[in-house]
């Protein structure tokens, strides 16, 4: 850039057409105010305005030149005002929102750009922010491109735009991220989606705003290649220091509004640092400076390739947050008082977030809720709890900016200074260095007071102003010398702290909400922490601490985010450091993790401090840890402590792969470590075996086996296979690749020392949790426990053991606070570079050897049993390999090859081979360490120990010696139980039940080996013999075949049951006659094959109705609509449990809710439905084939290829889906209920290997008959024209038509119910269908689980909210008989009525079926309103608002009027307190839903019908034995009050 002239600046800007952005804001407002009053001569100034309060771009133009700050213009040169244009336009619209003919103008006539506009709430959504302040900025650009005659664009940035650098320069850095990805996502994504991957895009940037302001920033440097372009970076903008009126301002953003809080005495404390400088600038002085950087630009000359101008426009003198507070509350009392001030103008400032939050519960929220009560007492308006609640936020988010120190480069101000002409000093000088901060504050005092409170300034009212406020100061202060007094204090938070929280906590526990970490607990702990030293305090210790923990997703990993979580609840963040995994990113990970059974104490007793979890996508065994260059920032910037878990503790891993996870991860941890500089604690976790050759292992650091430098040079040099040739030289005498680099990464965490505050601990073998947070948590079978596990299920029954060395364990829980006593320990030690590390031994403290553990295993087995034992738990334990290779092969090989022979033959997968190998393997490395025996040093771990507070002791000490070994071993077969095998503990009767017949069957199977070998032998003999005879005499043939005979009509009479099975057989059999016939000329052929077919055939015709249904479904593939619903649910689970040969289950699914269709899969087979189905037959779940579309849609909304593999594959189809909402609209209840029957139907006419077509419709769908029998109902509808007229008007126009179109059907779920059965009707003649109608549909009674219910529908919410008290009143016919049924004999009705019209291949006939409860245990709806709600005594539900109660009533005006008195009015006065104390009003929202429910039902409960079920009932009574033990429902001997229980 070359300087072309030197031009006044008013000469400059005469003629010039200005487009300005961000009018309205502040800074907006005082550029136009400047431009037009020091550069009259420019020519216009176009403003892009929005319509904003129901005012247009033109009425808001008009109120803002009526402000004050107009007012000198106003008075010079009233007609400049003429030359603003307004634009009307949104810069968070696309293209700015601009119309062609108002762009057209810009482009034609604009020379300078001035983008002020953006959004400058911290907490606005991401995607706000982007769309505003980004992707604005984008469309200012591509707009200038086009104006032919641009001089000049400057944006406005902020000084905070890098706050990742402590010192900026006046440069472009590069951006957080991708600023066109960012845009493309944030159109893409609802603001939802995107704020719930917010805090990973935001990285290490406080807000949104920031972030954008970051990204635009590189916008700018993208297009200044094409454009003139400049940046301006203010910091904190303030209100004006000299004109055109000293002190206006026009908000409260930022520190100045926490300033006028504290002056009012409403801000009593402050959350800042009080000695970091605060920076900010005044309005006028940045507008000065981009009016002179416009200058520059447009008298330079720009060349292609010029860099973009930057200035930081920031503070000239800093006073510290502290300095100025002081000041501006000195002027507040003595020159300028704000007048209505509750307090004394004072504000503690502290940088302790745990002292802010206590002292503003006491100082401002308690005095709040007091004068809100007050307030609403003498019927005003409530506000101070609400403002209260503003300025935290706004406090907290001001914060941030108050404990970070930024410098900043000046020299291009400085040479922008000396550019301006002398005769322009005067008026564009924005040099301020020299001003006198007291008078500014002053002024700007004066001005808050009369441009943002409307205060009178003249000076008598000050002078009553300051009279009345001597008098508050004088009360004050004998307050606060009052309360000096340390007795009194305690008096006094007893008084008005301690017994108000007590009350408030009854209130929140009478309206349902938990006062867990309620108020009085929180005061309790002040109290108490009154008396404990905070420097000795382990979680006082970890307050506000930000932790980096490597293998997060480890067993340890685990268990420590859970217990620093519980433990030191006021840890402030803790970052995970996590890889994608099988198909899942970290976020799915981190999810899935936090389910785990081991979070549920936490999850219930503080689950917001889930929130403090940040995952960081990152990898130990690649490179730098493959952090991001934003993650790894903000890693240094906040990270206080290091905990080094990460590791790959396979034995069998490859050379290279161990030392990068192992070994090089934790040099690449150190290194990250010493960029931090607020770390005061690494601890690294060894293992107690990293030094294998020392049999007394000290805690101190020992010799490498190896430089680990040049072991991480090879392995990065050398490929694997490469490596792994020369593992064996390389490791020594070490015996596996993880010992050798985990010896390794001991030396790494010695040699960084020196500059780090370091710490190794060497757990020995890691197992269950000894107590926290439940005993016997494990999540792996690595080591021994895999061996132990496998003795105790009968699988292994030899291993490679020494009997007598002692296994050394230590449970997980002791690891893990020995871990973060370790951390306190070092965060409270002075570290210097002389500094050792800290080694502690964390090995076992209660001694057992391999035999004594096995003996242990098995008693405590025998007393808890595994389930599925394979064989007898019996162990043997040998030291010689010889025997144990024998035994293997005789005892594990042999009969493992045998079992996996069966389970192909049968068509199952083999197994048991593979598992016996790497059984096998595991116990061959396992053995290295249990013929070894090493002795372990614990003179740290002691002296740690007594080094624990007193207090912390229950909750910290790792010491374990006390530990019952009989007791550990039980909660470890419990835990290995429940959260490995995933086994129900109530089921040890039936464990031991199949041990005592897995006894039986050793005994059995030892004998029959035994008996076996010595009838081979003999049957080798009689063989043998038998082939001489047959050479010799042919009448022994005849007696042969005369014993072959009457052995295959044994087989006959027990396969006859199987009707494929014994056709094959007689098939066979006569083959066989036939092939022998040659050879067997005296044998009466011909009569045995007359037999054998007559019986044949007598099977053939009377064993039709008495086929397993079973075997009906075999080989079968199932298409079900609905399956996520409550029947599909429960039909998918009979299906795969009841009828396991089944080839396939196709499921019509769609993404919903932000959940794809693999989440929604995955969210229904968790749930406690499938908990059966999942411990028996977990591979079923493979049978389950989503297909996405949707019901709603036409044609289903099947892809081509999905149908195309329905109709080739599908032989039964169960139609379930359905919209069941009585008030859905007519449109939607149509496409759901009626049009997708018709595309069920017209797909199944393609299948040819239809078998049949199951239509689920409703008992309610012939509503106007008083006796519904089992028949197909004429309709006098036209389903197919209702369709159409569905298909041709829009929703609002049918829902006016709604009321005529269903003429007597009370909604349009039995309306368009009733279509459908039409639909089947007509199909019927061409397809083979069934129709079944049951009736109100509701939990379990038997199978799988009892009681088992997923929705609130019907009369089961009206139960529930009867027992929780918010239903007291129902409007029903007492005496009408309720019909219901069991969801689980619903579904064994739909796969009978299935398997019945299934086998019916010629019958063309539709079968009908009621399943409703008519003959079935009858009750009234006073008694099941009366049964319910009396098993609430026995079966309590939680969190009940009234005593459970309701009344009865079919008086609609009873009705009525008791709503009003009983629902309504309770619900507005509860709503009511819990809006006071700041918490959401439920009750009212929740009581309309109860109305709306009860109105909608009404209509079946004060009308009665009889649903004859008789040919239902028929089949069910006329089951087979073995098809009804589990496709049966004994409806006859059900007990109504234990299925209501």
């Amino acid at each position: 850039m070359t300087v072309g002239s030197s031009k006044t600046i008013p000469a400059f800007y005469a003629g010039q057409s200005i487009f300005l952005t961000g009018a309205t804001g502040f800074l907006g407002k005082m550029l136009i105010e400047k431009i037009l009053r020091s550069c009259p001569d420019v020519r216009e100034i176009f403003l892009l305005i929005r319509t904003k309060k129901e005012l247009t771009f033109n009425e808001r133009l008009e109120k803002l030149l009526n402000l004050p700050l107009y007012d000198k213009l106003r008075e010079e040169n009233f007609s400049s005002f003429e030359k603003i244009v307004p634009i009307s336009g949104d810069v968070s619209e696309k293209e700015l929102g601009l119309s062609v003919a108002d762009r057209q103008m810009l482009v034609e006539r604009v020379t300078i750009i001035i983008h002020t506009a953006a959004d400058v709430k911290f907490n606005n959504s991401l995607k706000y922010a982007i769309c505003t302040n980004t992707r604005a900025t984008r469309d200012i650009c591509i707009l200038a491109q086009s104006m032919k005659n641009l001089k000049a664009l400057v944006y406005i940035s902020t000084a905070f735009a890098h706050l990742n650098k402590t010192f900026i320069e006046e440069k472009l850095y590069p951006p957080i991220a991708d600023w066109r990805k960012m845009i493309e996502i944030a159109e893409m994504l609802d603001e939802h989606t995107l704020n719930i991957f917010m805090v990973k895009y935001l990285h290490y940037v406080p807000n949104t705003y920031i972030f954008s302001k970051n990204l635009a920033e590189n916008i700018i440097q993208e297009y200044s290649s094409f454009l003139p372009c400049a940046i301006v970076r203010p910091s904190v903008v303030s209100p004006s220091i000299d004109e055109p009126i000293p002190g206006w301002i026009d908000n409260l953003y930022g520190p100045m509004g926490i300033f006028v809080g504290g002056a009012k005495g409403i801000l009593r404390v402050g959350y800042l640092n009080k000695t970091t400088g605060q920076d900010f600038v005044p309005v006028d002085i940045v507008t000065k400076a981009v009016l002179v950087v416009i200058w520059k630009l447009g008298l330079t000359t720009s060349t292609t390739g010029s860099s973009t101008f930057v200035l930081n426009c920031t503070s000239q003198r800093l006073n510290t947050y502290e300095q100025d507070i002081q000041m501006l509350f000195d002027v507040a009392k003595k020159d300028i008082p704000f007048e209505g001030i509750v307090w004394t103008p004072h504000t503690i400032l502290t940088d302790s977030f745990v002292q802010f939050y206590i002292l503003t519960i006491l100082l401002q929220i308690l005095p709040a809720l007091l004068i809100d009560l007050v307030l609403k007492f003498f019927g005003r308006q409530p506000m101070l709890l609400q403002l209260l609640r503003r300025i935290y936020v706004a406090n907290c988010a001001v914060g941030y900016f108050s404990f970070h120190n930024w410098k900043y480069s000046n020299v291009n101000g400085l040479t922008l200074m000396s550019l301006i002409p002398p005769e322009n000093r005067e008026e564009f000088s924005f040099e301020y260095a020299n001003f006198c901060r007291r008078n500014y504050l002053k002024n700007s005092s004066t001005g808050i007071k009369q441009f943002i409170l409307h205060e009178d300034v003249n000076l008598l009212q000050l002078d009553a102003v300051k009279a009345r406020n001597k008098r508050r100061n004088y009360l004050d202060t004998s307050y606060n010398i009052f309360t000096d007094n340390l007795v009194l204090f305690y008096i006094l938070t007893i008084l008005l702290y301690i017994l108000p929280a007590i009350l408030i906590d009854l209130i929140l526990k009478f309206t349902g909400r938990q006062p867990t970490a309620s108020i009085s607990t929180l005061f309790l702990k002040i109290m108490e922490t009154v008396t404990v030293d905070p420097a000795k305090s382990i979680p006082a210790f970890y307050a506000g601490q930000s932790i980096l923990l490597t293998g997060a997703t480890g067993f340890l990993g685990k268990v420590f985010i859970e217990k620093i979580l519980r433990s030191c609840p006021d840890v402030r963040e803790i970052f995970l450091l996590m890889r994608p995994k099988k198909g899942l990113n970290m976020n799915e990970r981190l999810e899935k993790l936090l389910n785990l059974p081991l979070y549920e104490k936490l999850l219930e007793e503080q689950p917001s401090n889930f929130e403090k979890l940040i995952p960081i996508s990152g990898d130990v065994s690649e490179k730098e840890l493959s952090l991001s260059v934003a993650d790894r920032q903000m890693l240094i910037e906040r990270v206080t402590i290091i905990i080094h878990v990460a590791g790959d503790v396979k034995f069998n891993n490859s050379l290279k792969y161990a030392i990068f996870a192992n070994t090089r991860a934790t040099r690449d941890i150190c290194i990250l470590a010493q960029s931090m500089k607020n770390l005061i604690a690494l601890v690294y976790v060894s293992t107690a075996f990293a030094h294998v050759n020392e049999p007394i292992v000290e805690e101190k650091i020992y010799p490498p086996v190896t430089d680990w430098q040049k072991m991480i040079e090879i392995a990065e040099l050398l490929d694997e296979h490469t490596l792994n040739v020369f593992t064996a030289k390389y490791l020594d005498y070490i015996p596996n690749t993880y010992i050798f680099s985990k010896n390794l990464a001991e030396s790494v965490i010695q040699e960084y020392s020196s500059s780090l505050p370091c710490a190794i601990i060497r757990p020995s073998i890691v197992t269950i949790t000894e107590k926290e947070p439940m005993p016997g948590w494990i999540d792996n079978v690595y080591g021994p426990m895999g061996l132990f596990i496998g003795g105790g299920k009968g699988i292994i029954r030899v291993a490679y053991l020494s009997k007598t060395v002692n296994e050394d364990v230590i449970p997980v829980d002791v690891v893990i606070k020995a871990i973060i006593v370790i951390c306190w320990k070092l965060g409270l030690t002075t570290f210097t570079a002389d500094s050792t590390v800290f080694v502690l031994n964390g090995t076992n403290q209660k001694y057992m050897t391999y035999q004594s553990c096995i003996e242990l295993l098995h008693s405590v087995v025998n007393e808890l049993p595994f389930e599925g034992t394979v064989w007898t738990p019996h162990t043997i334990l040998t030291d010689n390999f010889v025997l144990f290779y024998v035994l293997t092969i005789l005892l594990h090989i042999l009969p493992a090859i045998l079992i996996d022979f069966i389970l192909k033959f049968s068509g199952r997968q083999p197994m048991l081979v593979r598992l016996q190998r790497k059984l096998f393997v595991v116990s061959r490395a396992i053995s290295y360490f249990s013929f070894r025996k090493w002795k372990y040093s614990d003179t740290n771990r002691l002296t740690l120990m007594s080094l624990i507070p007193p207090e912390n002791l229950d909750m910290f000490s790792f010491d374990y010696s006390y530990l019952d070994i009989k007791e550990f071993g039980k909660h470890g077969v419990i835990g290995v139980k429940k959260f490995l095998l995933h086994e129900d503990i109530n089921r040890l009767e039936e464990a031991r039940a199949h041990n005592r017949r897995v006894y039986l069957y050793v005994t059995v199977v030892k004998t029959i080996i035994s008996i076996g070998i010595l009838w081979i032998i003999y049957k080798w003999i009689y063989c043998c013999t038998i082939a001489h005879l047959l050479l010799e005499n042919k009448q022994v043939v005849y007696l042969v075949q005369k014993k072959l005979f009457k052995y295959l009509l044994i087989l006959y009479v027990k396969s006859s049951d199987n009707i494929s099975l014994s056709s094959q057989l007689w098939k066979g059999m006569l083959i066989n006659l036939k092939v022998a016939r040659p050879w067997m000329p005296n044998l009466p052929v011909l009569n045995v094959i007359v037999c054998f077919s007559s019986l044949y055939f007598i099977s053939c015709t009377s064993c039709v109705d008495h086929i397993f249904f079973s075997a009906f479904y075999s080989g079968c593939s199932i298409f079900i609509t609905g399956a996520t619903g409550f029947l599909g649910k429960a039909l998918i689970e009979k299906l795969l449990r009841s009828c396991p040969d089944i080839e396939e289950i196709f499921i019509l699914i769609r993404s919903k809710k932000g959940l794809s269709v693999d989440d929604r899969i995955k969210k229904m087979l968790n749930n406690k439905l499938f908990d059966k189905l999942r411990s028996k037959q977990p591979s079923s779940f493979d049978k389950i084939i989503p297909i996405i579309g949707d019901v709603a849609a036409k044609n289903l909304g099947l892809l081509a290829v999905d149908r195309d593999i329905l109709i080739d594959r599908v032989s039964i189809i169960f139609h379930v889906a359905a919209s069941v909402r009585f008030d859905e609209g007519l449109k939607e209840a149509v496409f759901n209920n009626t049009r997708s029957t018709r595309d069920i139907c017209v797909l199944a006419e393609k299948m040819k290997k239809l078998k049949v077509l199951l239509h689920v419709s409703t008992t309610y769908s012939q509503i106007d008959k008083p006796v519904v029998n089992e028949i197909l109902y004429p309709s006098e509808f036209d389903w197919k024209k209702m369709i159409e007229i569905v298909e041709s008007i829009d929703g609002h126009v049918l829902d006016i038509l709604t009321a005529k179109t269903l003429a007597t059907m009370p909604n349009t779920y039995t309306f368009t119910k009733r279509l459908a059965e039409q639909v089947i009707s007509d199909y019927s003649k061409s397809l083979p269908c069934a129709l079944i109608r049951p009736s109100i549909v509701i939990s379990t009674s038997i199978e799988p689980v009892r009681g088992w219910i997923d929705n609130f529908n019907g009369p089961v919410g009206m139960l529930v909210g009867g027992g929780k008290g918010i239903l007291r009143v129902l409007w029903c016919e007492p005496n009408n008989i309720s019909d219901f049924m069991p969801v689980d004999a619903v579904i064994k009705a739909l796969i009978i009525a299935a398997w019945k019209r299934g086998i019916k291949t010629e019958d063309k006939t539709t079968d009908v079926y009621n399943c409703s409860g008519n003959n079935i245990k009858p009750m009234i709806m006073q008694n099941i309103v009366t049964t319910g709600l009396g098993f609430t005594k026995d079966v309590p539900l939680e969190n009940i608002l009234w005593k459970p109660r309701s009344t009865i009533t079919k008086n609609f005006y009873v009705y009525y009027i008791s709503v009003l008195l009983l629902h309504i009015l309770p619900a507005i006065f509860l709503d009511g307190v819990m809006k006071l104390f700041g918490m959401r009003p439920i009750l009212l929202r929740l009581q309309r839903k109860v109305y709306v429910s009860n109105s909608a039902l009404s209509y079946f409960l004060l009308n009665q019908w009889k649903f004859v079920n008789d040919k239902l009932l028929n089949i069910v009574d006329n089951l087979s034995p073995e098809n009804a033990k589990e496709f049966g429902y004994f409806y006859q001997t059900i007990d109504i009050s234990q299925f209501f229980k």
